[in-house]
């Protein structure tokens, strides 16, 4: 036996799009996060790693080697196990050569009676071989390595699943179907969350909701069918979903130079919610410049739960700036071309300003160092941009535009009022009501904007307009837009008031035997005009008792069918009506025929 245990590590974050920071192992009991023993590495998203373990302070016997990895989030994976054998008296006794190897699919056929790999005996082995699969039926399997020592004593079996598809040595990869995820429990091939997909590779990020998943520690499984209706095996990575109702309220950040961590700030400058995106401006402060560091990063909520800490990695300038806070600016107009000052704050104390004519980069404008631009002459609307300076370091550059207008005015439309009966043609002459500052009005661009919502046409014949009303229904107020430009094509809209005003109509005779005609009491407009809606609608027989009543009648779903009060038919003959407002409004009263 050995005194060292050879490792050959692959370690991905894929998933995660993380760079792993740091390895470390330890033995059978965890030490806690960062106490292991440091397997050293150069950061990437992805390691291949071949090391070894020193096992002079291990105890003889069978015993529990675990790695795991964190990322650049601060955030750890879980655990690799693998079990080991320690035998002390290997320190000092003879080392054996390794005589065979062998593998074998699915149930051990017994000690020398596995497949064979072709080995030149050695006391250290690596070896690169292929395995002929033409026997091995379709499918998920697990195969099986052990070796042999020259003293007589077989290893440990090292298993691996593996998926056979007997026809993959010729055929091409055959297009994806689909890719579906599941979490924890397998719910069936087929029936976990479907990720759309095409092609015969598929690389693609997307968000899944964790809304439905308890806190804790789960397992995402993620697998794939082909067009040929096989599955792949359903590949696991575990994650932590941490939940909580309260609002992120701040963040708490600190830099890191590998020597030691600096001061802790607190970053609240910002609404509270539940998912924030922020940019800010971490001070600086304390820092050397042309250092390397990790910024450290964690969000608070307020009922004090505090999240992974996310890790970013960053040079310091040469400089080192106080943050500047970034001017407020005041834009300028004016007709035709001509001189146009642009004015700015902010600066305080010995700061001064920049002016530029790009929004980076560039040269500052010579000489405009003051919060007054001025351009002595301008043609057309340019916009430029202005810093506040403060020795060698400077803010960001804020816009300010400078306006040239044409100077037409666009045209007047003065709003008015149509007022009409119901089921007639209202008419209004537009002309009086139109003019132009500039007297270059445009009449054959006056037109309709809108339509009024009643279903009534409205139309602009020589600038009179109508609007139809014959066979609408309708009574009330509604609007239309009208729009007219003038001839440089500055425009105006403006809404009319259209007032129509119904009168109340009582269709006295009613035959209730379900054929769709006269079956209900039908009292025209009742519904519609303001002065009406709130009413009562009373019924009495000939002998003057009341045998039917019903407020907010409205000719739809609160309608006298021939029915009384307690649902039942009443008879044909005369009767008589009365209706009653709940405004000033006169009540009114007649009779009505019920024949059935």
């Amino acid at each position: 036996m050995r005194n060292l245990i050879f490792i050959s590590l692959l370690i991905s974050t894929s998933v995660c799009a993380q760079t792993i920071t740091r390895l470390e192992y330890y033995f059978d009991t965890d030490p806690g996060f960062g106490n292991g023993i440091s397997i050293p590495i150069s950061s990437a998203a992805d390691l291949a790693r071949d090391f070894s373990v020193p096992l002079n302070t291990v105890n003889e016997g069978f015993h529990l080697l675990y790695i795991r990895a964190k990322g650049n989030n601060g955030l750890w994976s879980l655990p690799q196990s693998r079990p080991v054998l320690v035998q002390r008296s290997a320190q000092s006794a003879s080392i054996y050569s390794i005589n065979r190897i062998e593998y074998f699919f699915d149930t051990d056929p017994g000690f020398g009676n596995g497949s064979a790999i072709p080995i030149s005996s050695a006391i250290d082995l690596t070896k690169d071989f292929q395995l002929p699969i033409s026997t091995i039926a379709e499918g998920i399997h697990t195969i099986y390595y052990r070796a042999k020592s020259n003293n007589g004593l077989w290893s440990t079996l090292l298993a691996r699943p593996v998926f056979v598809q007997s026809n993959a040595q010729t055929s091409s990869t055959p297009s994806l179907k689909r890719i579906e995820y599941f979490f924890d429990a397998d719910p069936g091939i087929g029936n976990g969350i479907q990720i759309s997909t095409s092609g015969s590779t598929s690389d693609q990020s997307l968000v899944i909701n964790l809304a439905t998943i308890n806190s804790g520690f789960h397992i995402l499984y993620v697998r794939s069918e082909d067009i040929q209706g096989r599955w792949s095996q359903p590949v696991p990575k575990p994650f932590f979903v941490g939940k909580s109702g309260s609002n992120i309220v701040a963040l708490e950040y600190y830099y890191v130079d590998g020597t030691g961590k600096s001061i802790i700030k607190i970053y609240n400058g910002f609404t509270p919610g539940k998912d924030i995106t922020v940019d800010f401006a971490a001070v600086l402060d304390g820092l050397l410049p042309n250092t390397f560091y990790e910024i450290h990063v964690t969000a608070i909520n307020s009922d004090g739960t505090r999240s992974a800490e996310a890790v970013h990695t960053f040079t310091t300038p040469a400089i080192i700036c106080d943050p500047i806070s970034v001017p407020s600016t005041v834009a300028a107009s004016r007709c035709g071309s001509g001189a146009v000052t642009l004015t700015a704050s902010g600066a305080i104390g010995t700061q001064t300003y920049r002016w530029y004519q790009t929004a980076t980069g560039g040269t500052a404008l010579a000489g405009e160092i003051t919060n007054v631009f001025t351009i002595p002459s301008l043609a057309t609307t340019t916009t430029f941009f202005v810093s506040i300076v403060n020795g060698t370091c400077e803010s960001a550059r804020t816009a300010v535009t400078a306006t040239v207008l044409a100077c037409n005015e666009p045209p007047v439309i003065i709003p008015a009022t149509l007022t009409t009966a119901s089921e007639t043609v209202a008419t209004l002459d537009l002309l009086p009501l139109l003019s132009d500052p500039d007297n270059n009005l445009d009449l054959s661009t006056l037109r309709i904007v809108s339509q009024p919502s009643s279903g009534a046409h409205a139309e602009i014949v020589n600038t009179i307009l109508s609007v139809d009303y014959v066979g609408v229904y309708f009574s009330g107020k509604e609007a239309l837009e009208i729009e007219i430009c003038d001839l440089v094509g500055s425009c105006t809209t403006e809404t009319f008031t259209i007032n129509v005003e119904g009168k109340l109509v009582v269709y006295n005779g009613i035959s209730p035997n379900g054929d769709f005609k006269n079956d209900v009491l039908r009292i025209k407009f009742i519904e519609q005009i303001p002065d009406t809606k709130k009413n009562k609608v009373m019924i009495f027989n000939r002998w003057g008792n009341l045998v039917f009543e019903m407020t907010n009648y409205d000719n739809h779903d609160r309608v006298f069918r021939g029915l009384n009060k307690n649902g039942s038919e009443l008879p044909s003959g005369v009767y008589f009506y009365k209706i009653e407002f709940a405004g000033a409004k006169e009540p009114i009263s007649g009779y009505l025929t019920i024949k059935r």
